[in-house]
């Protein structure tokens, strides 16, 4: 399930076109892993119904293959496949190359795809990253630039 919203409130199915553009900030509240089936059929859904009547929302967003998280919110994210976004899996870390204790959690250790979508703009689809790991998004800009030699 997947919501949109403008900063200054929901943004109906009615108003979307009149007013498209016109946000200075919009906010996506996606559940992952929660299909549409579940919420047709489910009886007691107050909190998703009042979303759902006052934001967008479809039961009809299709996935990426492979359908795991990564891949699809990359594809939310960027409006791209999987063969345009370069996120085939689940994995946020280059464990090959990174010790798996202390290093795993530097910004020297993410996979380059993942430093790619969020490059290009998009550094708010992975925003729990600076919480936890304390990145920055002057360190991934740095990141991107300086490690990742397949961005240009």
């Amino acid at each position: 399930w997947m919501y949109l919203f403008q900063a200054d409130g929901p943004v109906s199915a009615q108003e979307s076109t009149a007013g498209f553009g016109s946000a200075k900030f919009v906010l996506i509240l996606g559940c992952d892993g929660l299909g549409a089936d579940y919420l047709i059929q489910a009886n007691n859904t107050p909190n998703f119904d009042a979303l759902r009547s006052s934001g967008s929302y479809t039961f009809r967003a299709r996935n990426v293959w492979p359908t795991w998280s990564l891949p699809n919110w990359a594809s939310i994210l960027t409006s791209g496949g999987t063969e345009e976004t370069g996120v085939f899996g689940n994995g946020w870390y280059d464990t090959t190359n990174c010790h798996p204790y202390g290093s795993i959690y530097s910004p020297k250790c993410l996979l380059c795809s993942t430093c790619e979508v969020a490059a290009t703009g998009l550094l708010t689809g992975f925003s729990y990253l600076p919480a936890l790991y304390n990145l920055t998004e002057t360190a991934l800009d740095n990141y991107v630039h300086t490690q990742c030699e397949t961005f240009p």
